[in-house]
């Protein structure tokens, strides 16, 4: 077994060697007309690159800020254990603050997004659980819609229940 060891290490030093070694086997080097294109790209590319961290800075600002909160009971413990139950989602009721929503749903949520409900510019808070997700608009900083979407695994079926801006639930899968 050494001596396939010694014979593989001593084949990759030789095959590194001779690859870097190229100048030594009359190979020519790159003309200036070559060089001078290959700078031209590079600048191009420089510039396309700081055009692209601009738009993603200009992005970055333009999401909205994830508020956390304290999930822990009195003790410290149980932080974020919300499994996002129904029950617990038929808890929300449409005017809640982001903290109302995540002390009844008994977890953070995980993202923020921008997005339009209604013709309406809306902050979207996604919430998860192992089967289990739910959708939050808030709309100047209350409940405005919420979606709670679990999966069967058994039945392949997606059930949904919707918390409509007057307030009703509906279901539908």
């Amino acid at each position: 077994m050494k001596k396939y060891f010694v014979v593989g290490v001593l084949m990759l030093s030789l095959l590194v060697g001779c690859a870097q070694d190229n100048t030594s086997m009359g190979k020519e080097t790159p003309k200036k007309s070559e060089q001078v294109e290959k700078k031209g790209k590079s600048t191009d590319k420089k510039v396309d690159e700081e055009k692209n961290v601009k738009n993603s800075e200009e992005s970055v600002k333009l999401k909205p800020e994830l508020q956390t909160f304290n999930t822990c009971d009195s003790n410290g413990k149980y932080c974020d254990r919300g499994m996002l139950n129904i029950g617990s989602f038929n808890a929300l009721s449409v005017g809640m603050t982001a903290e109302e929503v995540t002390g009844k749903l008994q977890k953070n949520a995980e993202s923020s997004s921008w997005a339009t409900v209604d013709g309406k510019e809306a902050v979207r808070y996604e919430y998860s659980a192992s089967i289990t997700s739910v959708t939050v608009n808030y709309i100047d900083g209350k409940l405005y819609s919420a979606i709670h979407s679990i999966y069967n695994p058994r039945s392949k079926v997606v059930k949904v229940t919707d918390l409509n801006n007057d307030g009703s639930f509906t279901q539908h899968e």
